[in-house]
């Protein structure tokens, strides 16, 4: 019998399983949207060739466990016929997820994107009811029964503030919240905030793709993101996103240099 290259199965999808011959193949999904044809097919796929179930990960893809690696151009090309493409394992860009509550733990990502509203008072429809500084867990809401004044040094731009308040006394904007460099696994670290929340898509993805870039330009084999980071310094790094961030912000946005670094913090076992 020929010998098994686990790392080639790895980079088009299919993760040995602890049961000894077994592979659990990863789906390419984008953002978790299948439609139902394409949804027959992952079901036809388990059912022929595994267990005849399959797994939901927390990135909103689907795995499909159970499966034999000689019959893994089979289930290629099964999943072919139904728009299905194996994948999104090893080394690449994995499905973006982004939540205001942190479902999914966005600071320990390599690239944390977690939504937000940036927030501001109308003090002509405020009625000084105190609901909002009740909301406000980081304690960045202040009433003093005439004025309302909010600490965005701790405004974490959660948006409880607007979205509690019954006379809509509050504008606001929606945000994407960024933080660099976490990580989970056997060593836990909390990605760092280097930038004001970005205030529109396409600033957004002027930072993303920075970011990438500069990983693609610094990183080695087997380099997680946090890795590259500290070997090659974190002072290398920043001005490039907040070049990024900068060049792409639209009229009235912050300056990048306005938001202090956060340290580093100890890794975590």
């Amino acid at each position: 019998m020929a010998k098994i290259d686990n790392a080639a199965l790895k980079k088009g999808g299919f993760m040995a399983q602890k049961q000894k011959g077994f592979y659990s193949l990863r789906l390419h999904i984008t953002a978790g949207h299948l439609d139902s044809r394409q949804l027959i097919g992952v079901s036809k796929v388990a059912d022929t060739f595994g267990h005849g179930y399959i797994h939901l990960t927390s990135r909103q893809a689907i795995e499909i466990p159970f499966i034999n690696v000689e019959d893994a151009d089979a289930v290629k090309a099964m999943l072919a016929e139904y728009g299905v493409e194996p994948g999104c394992c090893g080394a690449r860009v994995r499905t973006v997820t982004g939540c205001q509550n942190n479902c999914l733990k966005a600071e320990e990502n390599d690239l944390g994107i977690k939504g937000g509203r940036k927030v501001q008072w109308k003090p002509d429809a405020c009625i000084h009811c105190g609901i909002c500084s009740k909301v406000c867990k980081p304690g960045a809401i202040t009433d003093d029964g005439k004025r309302i004044v909010v600490d965005y040094t701790k405004c974490v731009s959660c948006g409880k503030c607007s979205q509690k308040c019954p006379v809509a006394s509050w504008n606001y904007q929606t945000v994407y919240n960024l933080t660099f460099g976490g990580l989970f696994g056997n060593h836990i670290t909390k990605g760092r905030k280097l930038l004001p929340p970005v205030e529109s898509d396409e600033q957004l993805l002027a930072v993303a793709d920075a970011t990438i870039q500069w990983y693609d330009d610094h990183a080695v084999a087997g380099d997680r993101f946090k890795f590259c980071l500290d070997r090659e310094g974190w002072e290398s790094f920043v001005p490039v996103v907040r070049k990024a961030y900068d060049e792409a912000a639209p009229e009235g946005c912050p300056k990048a240099d306005s938001v202090e670094v956060e340290p580093a913090a100890p890794a975590a076992q």
